[in-house]
């Protein structure tokens, strides 16, 4: 039997109350000093923005309406799954898993390669914050493509 389900978005997005603003304004400042010291840069600020939102997200009514009476109990326990589900640990772990397979690139150029391509940054970004060259930055991330280009054809991925 399928699940019968009714989503509605109120699609009004409420304004920040002034304590919510001073709470999300330490929390951010320590997301930033917690990040920077877990990768070695600041985050950007669309990163930030996006965390802020995930981490207090405003009151949008969004509500489902699940037909429970109709549903076999293995349907309410897929559901239980679903929701029970931790997305940090498991963002996480793939993040660690990611970083593990570089293995094969410098330190550098997975950092360059990390910051240009995942975190949005611009060369020249991550030429300032790692205090060098956008020239030295574009010689890592060039090396760093190559050498995933090169791993990608030796292992069929």
């Amino acid at each position: 039997m399928i699940a019968r389900f009714t989503i509605i978005i109120k699609i009004v997005r409420p304004k920040r109350t002034k304590e919510e603003k001073i709470k999300i304004g330490d929390w951010t400042k320590k997301f930033i000093l917690d990040f920077k010291e877990r990768y070695g840069y600041e985050p950007t600020n669309d990163y930030v923005e996006y965390m802020v939102e995930e981490t207090f997200p405003r009151n949008y009514n969004l509500s489902m309406d699940w037909d429970f009476e109709n549903m076999s109990s293995k349907d309410k326990r897929k559901i239980d799954a679903i929701t029970s589900v931790d997305f940090e640990e498991l963002e996480k772990v793939f993040v660690e898993d990611i970083k593990e397979r570089l293995g094969f690139l410098t330190d550098l150029q997975k950092k360059v390669l990390w910051m240009v391509k995942v975190d949005g940054y611009t060369q020249t970004e991550v030429a300032r914050i790692l205090n060098t060259s956008i020239a030295n930055i574009n010689k890592h991330l060039k090396k760093a493509e190559i050498r995933v280009e090169k791993y990608k054809t030796e292992n069929d991925i």
